[in-house]
């Protein structure tokens, strides 16, 4: 077996998110999610959920509990998504930027 290069790729981003986000890992590639980083600024404050294949929590955050201001959030972790599977985010309340990165690699047979 040859070594091969593994690169870190960008699975979801987005500026100003609410509601649900979602991420299918492609046919014939196995995602690894690696890295959420969140960042808000508002009044209001609210959640965001990062959820497994199964549903399960992988992440929750909440934010704004203290009033008006901004606040950063990072999850690190390691979660494999087979193909054709689902990660999702959900969020209530103001919005928030996310960008969730990791690995696509190719499938075993």
């Amino acid at each position: 077996m040859s070594p091969s290069t593994v690169w870190s790729t960008l699975l979801m981003y987005g500026q100003g998110w609410t509601g649900w986000h979602g991420y299918t890992s492609p046919l014939g590639i196995v995602t690894v999610v690696c890295d959420l980083d969140a960042y808000w600024s508002g009044s209001d404050g609210g959640w965001m959920a990062m959820r497994g294949i199964l549903e399960q929590s992988i992440d929750y955050w909440a934010y704004g509990t203290g009033g008006a201001g901004a606040n950063t959030h990072q999850w690190r972790g390691r979660q494999v998504i087979p193909p054709g599977y689902n990660l999702t985010v959900m969020i209530e309340g103001d919005p928030i930027d996310v960008t969730i990165s990791g690995y696509q690699l190719k499938a075993p047979p």
